[in-house]
């Protein structure tokens, strides 16, 4: 009996740990194989976002030192696209001259790799690597993104320029004289990427240092829907619940928190849609794999209860669907009216494929990974008690 009693155990098969464990050295190994042979692309600046989200993985899990290293060749390529945004950003012809009209030639879709990018920088600095470069970084995307911040406390893809007229650069400028585009100068996913980061670096870098952070209260406060949910932009207030809008609640329960916003029943209505709804927050419009990691963050927020819940919804499933070659696939359905699955293919060219397989595996590895003694920054945030009134 005794020796029966010892082989169940190594019958029983692999534990969830265990699992998960071999689910993350494969992905982690599919990151150094591709992750520095992506290309840039012109428009959408999928790259800056994939490294930073890739840089707080090889953060998280087992550090590496000198050479094998991966976090030097990364801080030193967010800087630069930094100092990229930041030279363009003072140009209104590098801008776009209307919200959701551009050329792959203007600076649009920034906030959403910068508002990462600061999370990267923020757990260097909590972690005490290369602490004043990190903290210098941390403040400039601040300042580069608040200067997004639009009227309503929000944010979009980026500013639009203050010229007037349509842009020599677009083809199309000559049809599109006169004309005005409906696109929303804000979305409630790219404002929770942004609020996030704005709260975690008001809780390194002070209060004074965030200024924008009232207004961002503010956007969630108004964007919220009557069922507890938040819509793709705040305007459309005839909003459902959608699918769609489970995933993008969950990124603004975690900005809120982040913000220091109160646990008041308008908190709790949008944690309560989450939970009742947990098994749709990949469905996502635009990005499934965004929704996970924002997800992730949102329950751990929430507490270990809540977290173990999340792990257990999810894990299995990021597992179940990883390819044999390490690469984490989106996981939503796509049953759902404007879901938008992450691992179809934008286009047949390599450049795009690679890159959203490395971006997918990125931020599925982030979400395998999560844990409050992995990532340091979990800890930061604006104070609740200093950010109960406007």
């Amino acid at each position: 009996l005794a020796t029966i009693l010892l082989i169940l155990p190594a019958a029983a098969g692999p534990s969830a740990d265990d699992a998960r464990r071999v689910a993350i050295r494969k992905s982690v190994a599919y990151l150094d194989r591709n992750l520095f042979g992506l290309r840039e692309t012109a428009g959408t600046p999928r790259k800056p976002f994939t490294y930073a989200v890739a840089g707080l993985v090889y953060l998280m899990n087992e550090p590496r030192t000198g050479r094998d290293s991966p976090i030097p060749r990364i801080k030193d390529y967010l800087l630069d696209y930094l100092e990229e945004v930041e030279r363009r950003s003072r140009d209104p012809e590098e801008l776009p001259r209307q919200h959701g009209v551009a050329t792959s030639w203007n600076l649009i879709q920034y906030t959403w790799p910068l508002a990462v990018s600061g999370l990267f920088f923020a757990e260097l600095h909590e972690r005490g690597q290369y602490r004043k470069d990190s903290r210098d970084a941390l403040r400039r995307i601040v300042m580069v993104l608040e200067e997004a911040q639009q009227e309503n406390g929000g944010w979009g893809h980026g500013r639009a320029s203050t010229l007037t007229g349509p842009d020599p650069r677009n083809p199309l400028a000559e049809r599109m004289k006169g004309f005005r585009s409906t696109y929303p100068d804000t979305l409630v996913s790219s404002s929770f990427c942004v609020a996030a980061t704005i709260g975690i670096a008001g809780g390194i870098l002070g209060r004074d240092a965030v200024p924008g952070a009232p207004d961002a209260r503010e956007y969630f406060r108004t964007a919220q829907l009557p069922y507890g949910n938040f819509p793709y932009d705040p305007s459309q207030r005839s909003s459902g619940q959608s699918d769609t809008s489970v995933g993008r609640t969950a990124g603004a329960v975690y900005a809120m928190h982040c913000l220091g916003m109160p646990r008041d029943r308008s908190f709790e209505r949008a944690v309560e849609y989450v939970l009742t709804e947990l098994p749709k927050i990949p469905e996502g419009h635009g990005s499934p794999c965004l929704n996970m990691m924002y997800g992730a963050l949102a329950c751990h927020a929430l507490g270990p209860k809540i977290f173990e819940r999340f792990q257990k919804e999810f894990h299995p499933r990021l597992i179940e669907a990883q390819a044999d070659d390490g690469e984490l696939r989106c996981i939503c359905n796509g049953t759902g009216f404007g879901v938008t699955c992450d691992s179809k293919e934008l286009a047949s060219v390599e450049i795009f494929q690679r890159g959203q397989r490395v971006y997918t595996t990125a931020l599925h590895a982030f979400v395998l990974l999560l844990d409050s003694k992995r990532l340091k920054i979990l800890d930061r945030a604006l104070p609740r008690s200093a950010t109960t009134k406007r």
